[in-house]
């Protein structure tokens, strides 16, 4: 039986956060034409005195670890290859690893799993979603500015004042844009922010002299306790990226690719042992944002 036909043995239920969770029973066979791979990959991990690693007989493997071991990591390699066809036979685009749970195994029973895994989401935006601009006007700014010395010259205020009023409307068109769009963020996108804020905090504090913990202590608080004040704002974070990557995809919105490799040089000469893959995502990502803000401020896309 194919794997698009194993499909269909496992039912789909949606849940919260864009979640979606397979489960059901897969025949006994399907999962027992992975065993001797799955016994062999037991037997060359397993270390037992008298034999050098990866050397141990399968039939001593088996009699030390088990049966239901065997079986258990039968279903992990079954998975493995199983995987992708189910989620191609339900249409989801699925996010991140999958979390995986055995819920029946017996010697010649179907076999009963779960399959939770993170579904990109779908965003809904707003009908009126370029006309937003028009109802948000850019204000003068009327407050203080940041001390500086020297003072600055009345052109560098004037500046200053122009870039603090661009910033202030900026913000109002993406709170309105936010607040209209629809989205459920999955976990999975929020915890990844939650790791971000969480790493510039920890290069911000060590700047400072100070070591994360040590910083915790001063605050009183666990980094849990940190994590959980911090879910709301990571909630925001990756609600955003989703509402700008949609505008991207819908207006066809790419970052000009020689102003990212240049980015990516640049930043390669501060960090030389970032991974240039990633720096290359994360400054193309950041060019594509800029340009769909810019979009909805009223300019029109090149």
């Amino acid at each position: 039986m194919s794997h698009e036909e194993l499909a269909k043995y496992l039912s789909l239920k949606n849940l919260p956060e864009s979640e979606v969770e397979f489960a059901g029973e897969i025949p006994f066979e399907a999962v027992a034409s992975y065993r001797d791979r799955a016994l062999a990959h037991i037997a060359e991990h397993l270390e037992l005195p008298g034999f050098r690693p990866g050397k141990v007989p399968r039939a001593i493997a088996l009699q030390k670890a088990g049966e239901i071991a065997v079986l258990e990591e039968s279903v992990e390699f079954f998975i493995k290859d199983f995987y992708p066809a189910l989620i191609a036979a339900h249409k989801i685009d699925a996010v991140g690893r999958p979390e995986i749970r055995i819920t029946k195994l017996a010697t010649g029973n179907p076999v009963g799993i779960s399959v939770r895994v993170c579904a990109l989401p779908e965003v809904t935006l707003p009908r009126n979603w370029m006309e937003l601009h028009e109802k948000i006007p850019q204000e003068p700014y009327a407050g203080e500015l940041p001390k500086s010395d020297p003072p600055p010259s009345p052109k560098e205020e004037q500046k200053a004042r122009e870039y603090m009023a661009h910033s202030a409307r900026r913000a109002k068109l993406i709170d309105s844009l936010m607040a209209k769009s629809a989205v459920a963020v999955p976990r999975v996108f929020i915890e990844s922010e939650q790791e971000k804020i969480l790493a510039q905090m920890r290069e911000d504090i060590k700047r400072f002299g100070l070591s994360f913990d040590e910083y915790l202590v001063k605050i009183n608080k666990t980094e849990e306790t940190m994590r959980s004040e911090l879910r709301e704002s990571a909630r925001r974070r990756a609600k955003l990226q989703l509402v700008l990557n949609k505008i991207a995809q819908e207006e066809k919105i790419e970052p000009d690719k020689d102003a990212a490799e240049t980015e990516v040089k640049r930043a390669l000469e501060h960090f030389p042992d970032a991974k240039r893959d990633l720096l290359r995502i994360h400054i193309e990502t950041v060019l594509r944002n800029e340009k769909v803000l810019k979009l909805l401020e009223g300019e029109k896309h090149k």
